[in-house]
């Protein structure tokens, strides 16, 4: 299905038996057809229901706007449509990237954090988007050991769980920067372990880090890291849980800075650069289904409100 109007598509959700969940990407519709297909595991018969990405519709109106943008547009002429015709109501729902929504403009590492309200049909991810929900030692290390078990031994396990809550802090804190400095598009797919040193069982950056932006025009402040390493000590301090910074790391530059420090200790501990560059960056893709995978093993209450729904859009 492509190519549609608002007002087509959404006669077109009326028009199903079945109930229909729009989303932003191809990532959130993977993330919520493997939890589908999960419960369909369970019961033996697969479950009902449609899951719409925003690149569906073409409507002109829609032009320039980015994907979350079009979903609430499209939330917006399912809104106005319920007053002629309330199924659209019983069989139309979304789920949004929060995003920084909802919390304080001067948002910093240890700024007070509150998981948005929800209200069903229409959902919003618990962080800054999906990727979020992979940001979580049990997931990382299950990857870990399914794809390097031959290189990786249970003394960089120990320091991985020993570190991950400084390592989710660095995530949080260069996700915030590059945000302050309206970089998050340029500065996507470039941190890697050389910008990365550790103290202790804490990670900060190093000086290889303006450069490497610079390399996209991205024009840091003075001081940059210093700054950084600053609220990198702060935020270690003050938190003793990875969450909330988790849900605070913008999705892909969170995942950047996570696994470049994940990369560094996988050097430190085996002292193969090849072995680090594939940590790093060389199995983008395996890693994203694997942890897909992992989160339809999760309760549905440690990945709410993705469990509530496919609850929603598999329920007559």
């Amino acid at each position: 299905m492509q190519g549609y109007s608002i007002n087509g598509y959404l006669n077109a959700v009326r028009r199903r038996s079945a109930k229909t969940v729009m989303v932003e990407g191809a990532s959130d519709s993977s993330v919520l057809t493997r939890l589908k297909r999960a419960l369909g595991a369970t019961t033996g018969q697969e479950p009902s229901g449609n899951i719409d990405v925003a690149g569906l519709l073409t409507d002109e109106s829609l032009k320039g706007l980015g994907k979350r943008e079009i979903v609430r547009s499209v939330l917006a002429a399912a809104a106005s449509l319920s007053e002629k015709s309330p199924e659209i109501q019983r069989k139309f729902g979304t789920l949004q990237d929060r995003e920084w929504d909802g919390l304080e403009a001067g948002l910093h590492i240890n700024s007070s954090w509150a998981p948005p309200l929800q209200s069903e049909p229409h959902f919003t991810t618990t962080g800054h988007s999906i990727e979020n929900y992979f940001f979580k030692i049990n997931v990382v290390e299950a990857y870990l050991r399914f794809s390097y078990s031959d290189d990786l031994g249970q003394d960089f396990f120990n320091d991985l769980h020993a570190r991950f809550k400084n390592i989710i802090v660095l995530a949080a804190v260069y996700s915030l920067a590059l945000k302050n400095i309206s970089s998050i598009t340029k500065g996507g797919s470039l941190l890697n372990r050389s910008c990365i040193s550790r103290e202790g069982d804490v990670y900060h950056f190093t000086d290889a880090l303006p450069p490497l932006l610079a390399q996209r025009s991205i024009v840091c402040p003075p001081k940059f890291v210093t700054t950084l390493n600053e609220q990198i000590e702060q935020g270690t301090r003050g938190l003793n849980l990875p969450d909330p910074a988790r849900w605070i790391c913008h999705g892909h530059l969170g995942e950047d800075a996570i696994w470049a420090c994940i990369a560094h200790l996988a050097h430190e501990h085996t002292g193969k650069t090849e072995l680090a560059q594939a940590v790093e960056r060389g199995t983008r893709e395996a890693r994203f289904k694997h942890a897909v995978d992992q989160l339809s093993r999760e309760e549905s209450s440690s990945i709410e409100p993705l469990g509530h729904v496919v609850s929603w859009l598999t329920r007559a």
